[in-house]
């Protein structure tokens, strides 16, 4: 399957996918959950629920990508081995977002090599360790920490998994505005509506501005 059959292949497979609105809404809601503004019963459990949807959309979409991944590294023989095969078990590996799976899944990566197969894959394994951790938290506050690391993780890599994920260069495009600290008026005119409408980007909470660097992917 080459790499234009597997977004098509994912977008088909799962009903949402990550998108650069998925990175937006993420960095403007976390910004609002943790600035310090006086939040109602009601904002509080619609950054609860807003984060926890963002959670599931990245594991889906990610999972999938790190199993073909592993895979691929199975298929190349670049891994650990153990009586003349893995040194995980492969048939414990697929492409689900649980929790036991994700575990499953950074153990595997943590036993694979680089082309040279003398390196760890470290930016991955940064990234799995991130992913089997997210699964396992409903906190508001660390969910908001492992997601943030996995957009480290995925921006650092360069190409290596945007060219693995659906709208990928759109996507490379919302972590470099991250980056760059927009305004929250920026990242307004980027957010869902929805939020939009529930968040208005008023005096209150401009320091969204200064909340974003200090969580900026680099």
């Amino acid at each position: 399957m080459n790499g234009f059959d597997f977004k098509m292949w994912l977008e088909g497979n799962y009903g949402e996918a990550l998108t650069p609105s998925t990175v937006y809404d993420f960095y403007y809601i976390s910004t609002a959950s943790q600035q310090g503004l006086v939040l109602g019963d009601f904002e509080k459990d619609y950054i609860r629920r807003t984060i926890s949807h963002i959670k599931d959309v990245y594991l889906e979409t990610l999972a999938a990508v790190v199993y073909r991944q592993v895979m691929k590294y199975v298929d190349r023989r670049r891994h650990d081995t153990r009586d003349g095969g893995a040194s995980f078990k492969v048939s414990d590996l697929h492409d689900g977002s649980g929790e036991s799976n994700l575990r499953n899944l950074n153990s595997a990566m943590k036993q694979t090599y680089r082309s040279d197969m003398d390196r760890r894959n470290d930016r991955w394994i940064f990234l799995t360790e991130h992913m089997h951790q997210l699964s396992r938290t409903r906190s508001v506050d660390s969910m908001v920490f492992h997601i943030d690391r996995i957009n480290n993780a995925i921006h650092n890599t360069g190409k290596t998994i945007f060219d693995k994920i659906p709208n990928g260069e759109a996507i490379f495009r919302a972590f470099e505005d991250a980056h760059h600290a927009p305004t929250p008026e920026f990242f307004a005119r980027k957010v869902s509506r929805d939020i939009r409408e529930v968040f208005p980007p008023h005096s209150s909470f401009s320091s969204i501005r200064n909340a974003s660097r200090s969580r900026r992917v680099h």
